[in-house]
């Protein structure tokens, strides 16, 4: 169980240099998963003399116009909270369940290095700009640009350019098809997986 806060902190920044580009998948929740117009049952009789279709005495309704307009009236089946006891906090609860369901999402698949272990399910991650380009400058200051070669334990030789941030935005913003606004759009991470090659899947949703 993973507590979720009314304000969502982001628990790590992920940047382009930090996962595989080439295994980014973008994709969206189904348009059949979309609820608009919902309905709740709480304030359950707990004396044990009411019977299960009369227990919950009191109802709460939402809906969201702007996703009725899109979609047209999706009504939810009717949701059962009995351990709630007052209108407040199902006013609460029934529009942190609009808000889930309103409209399609977001899910994003990508995979990376131990970089990313220390992430667990429920985790709040967000894609930044210019992650790359600090990590760049680092080892750029210990070379000369265009003139230090880097000597791999093959004996190849690296010669190391400068990279402009915007080329490196680019090409992170690029693998995230431009339907994600880096620094600001965050994800809750659903799934995650070790695979056999050392890298770690990780599936996460849009919030």
């Amino acid at each position: 169980m993973v507590h979720i806060p009314a304000t969502e902190t982001t628990d790590k920044e992920i940047s382009a240099n930090r996962i595989d580009l080439n295994q980014i998948y973008l994709s969206y929740t189904p348009r059949s998963q979309i609820k608009n117009t919902l309905t709740a049952f709480f304030h359950r009789d707990w004396s044990g003399y009411e019977d299960a279709e009369t227990a919950l005495r009191a109802v709460v309704d939402d809906s969201d116009s702007t996703s009725i307009t899109d979609y047209g009236t999706l009504q939810g089946e009717p949701e059962s909270w009995p351990y709630i006891t007052t209108s407040a906090h199902a006013d609460i609860v029934i529009a942190w369940r609009l808000l889930d369901q309103k409209d399609k999402r977001i899910l994003v698949e990508f995979s990376g290095g131990y970089y990313l272990s220390d992430l667990e399910r429920g985790d709040i991650i967000e894609f930044i700009e210019g992650g790359a380009v600090d990590y760049i400058t680092r080892v750029y200051n210990l070379l000369t640009q265009a003139s230090e070669f880097i000597v791999t334990q093959d004996g190849d030789n690296i010669l190391w350019h400068d990279v402009d941030a915007e080329e490196t935005d680019t090409y992170l913003q690029d693998a995230l098809l431009g339907l994600v606004t880096l620094d600001s759009d965050q994800f809750r991470i659903l799934d995650m997986v070790r695979r056999n090659d050392a890298s770690i899947q990780i599936q996460a949703i849009s919030i």
